[in-house]
């Protein structure tokens, strides 16, 4: 009978994308960021505790959705995300027309509503295909299709916002959003099937002079009925036994251990996953990773720049410059999402033992430092903000990509959904410091009307970043240290 699970498993990819077209639109609150603050007349500190909160959901709701989507599985953590999502949106578009509760505190747990629906509909579409293309060669570059949608998706709302929402309002984009984020997730929960493709990877062995002196591959060995095909726990096949003329089985000999390092022999358990040097290191690298900041406040650091009467005269100029510098961050954001997990694949197919992914993820947090160093001295041309939305985009996406591939290698699938929400608990208490940080050194600058219009206004507090971005940087080089022990003890 044929195998309907590839079928499924490309449903389920499709929809997928789908959904996490959706899941990204947090990515782009700068859109809405002035006519929330004018609407709701609140100060830039305020308007950053919203965004903050918002952005910890992101993150922080993994402790609560991870081990839901262990229980119940990818569909009905879509489906949950659905209702959530929509629900969130909901009331921030209630709030922002004043018919329910729109104080600092109130708009700050509607937001925090939202970022549950996007991790919902995240944890569900990375989950679920990452359990039916485990150990394929394609496993990184259906993680790089979906990441592209992700991070693609802030780009999709802002050029949506900008084209039909513009003589809106807020208002209606917050609506167009709640009916939207929740049609789409709930469609996708229904199309979602996790069928644990059994990925065979090719290999090569030989069988004995009695076959012809020829070399058959894994592939032509699962057809044989006499070939015995062991899967480990995630359903990758690690051995093979090939029987012989006269019962001898041969074994495939391996030349590296890669059950050691792409996490197929891995299965940890929640407490070992915390008693892990690699998941505090890890761990401490996305706490104090920067980039959220700029990315949620690049309007009000725009304005910063170009002074009091260029903002106020040309604010159509600003308001162009800020939907061509989110579309230019929504890009690289995407592009670090797709190439990041193909740049994985590669070095993992290569077997190289002074080599690891992680080196990916130390990468990534050097790029974000560069244009956060830049942004310290004051610097705000449009060059440096081209530089600084390229580069920071590229490296927080990419390190977003890199998460649910690294948490599979060093933890494995046993607790996946669980390890994602221990590595994401603590990134809200770093998106929060960061928020905090500028909004208070914004409002020290600012004259009337709580707007500030000179280069201090972000300088200071990116001269604290930077220092955060340089622990981020000590934490992912201790990741490469401690992998490339594990590397070198797999080697033979």
């Amino acid at each position: 009978m044929h195998n309907p699970s590839p079928m499924l498993a490309l449903i389920t990819l499709v929809s997928s994308c789908f959904a996490m077209a959706t899941a990204g639109a947090m990515f782009s609150f700068s859109v809405v960021a002035n006519s929330l603050k004018d609407r709701l007349n609140i100060s830039s500190t305020d308007l950053n505790t919203i965004t903050a909160v918002g952005n910890s959901s992101l993150y922080l709701s993994f402790l609560a959705v991870g081990p839901v989507y262990d229980r119940v599985g990818a569909r009905w953590t879509l489906i949950l995300g659905a209702a959530i999502y929509c629900l969130g949106y909901a009331l921030m578009y209630l709030g922002y027309e004043h018919k329910i509760a729109s104080t600092t505190a109130a708009m700050s747990v509607y937001y925090f509503i939202v970022g549950i629906g996007s991790t919902c509909s995240y944890m569900g579409c990375i989950g679920a295909n990452v359990k039916n293309f485990n150990a394929s060669p394609h496993e990184g570059k259906v993680l790089g299709l979906l990441l592209l949608f992700y991070g693609l998706s802030a780009s999709l709302f802002a050029q949506i916002a900008n084209a039909f929402f513009a003589d809106r309002g807020a208002g209606a984009l917050l609506l167009f959003s709640a009916a939207v984020c929740g049609i789409v997730n709930l469609l996708a929960g229904c199309f979602t099937f996790e069928v644990g493709t059994l990925a065979i990877v090719a290999a090569t062995v030989q069988v004995g002079e009695a076959h012809g002196n020829r070399s058959t591959s894994v592939h032509d060995s699962a057809k044989s009925p006499a070939a015995s095909i062991r899967p480990n726990a995630n359903g990758a096949v690690s051995h093979i036994d090939i029987p012989k003329p006269g019962g001898e089985t041969v074994l495939p000999v391996k030349t590296f251990d890669s059950e050691k390092v792409d996490g197929s022999g891995v299965q940890l358990s929640p407490v070992d996953i915390l008693r892990h040097p690699l998941f505090w290191c890890l761990s401490a690298t996305f706490v104090f990773m920067q980039g959220l900041t700029y990315i949620t406040n690049f309007v009000t650091i725009l304005e910063a720049a170009v002074g009091e009467r260029e903002a106020t005269e040309h604010a159509d100029r600003i308001v162009t410059q800020n939907s061509i510098q989110v579309t230019v961050m929504s890009v690289f954001n995407s592009l670090g999402r797709l190439t990041l997990p193909i740049f994985c694949e590669v070095l993992q197919k290569r077997h190289f033992a002074t080599l690891d992914r992680s080196m990916l993820l130390l990468a990534c947090q050097v790029l974000i430092f560069i244009p956060t160093a830049t942004l310290a001295t004051g610097a705000g041309s449009e060059g440096v903000f081209y530089m600084s939305s390229i580069l920071i985009s590229y490296g927080f996406g990419g390190a977003g990509a890199l998460f649910p591939v690294l948490t599979k290698d060093f933890f494995g699938m046993h607790a996946y959904g669980t390890a994602c929400a221990f590595v994401m608990a603590g990134v809200p208490v770093g998106i929060f410091i960061s928020n905090v940080v500028f909004g208070r050194f914004y409002d020290s600058e600012a004259v009337a009307a709580s707007k500030c219009f000179n280069n201090a206004c972000y300088s200071k507090a990116y001269i604290v970043f930077s220092a955060l971005q340089g622990i981020a940087i000590l934490a992912a080089g201790s990741v490469v240290v401690l992998r490339l022990r594990v590397r070198k003890s797999a080697s033979p």
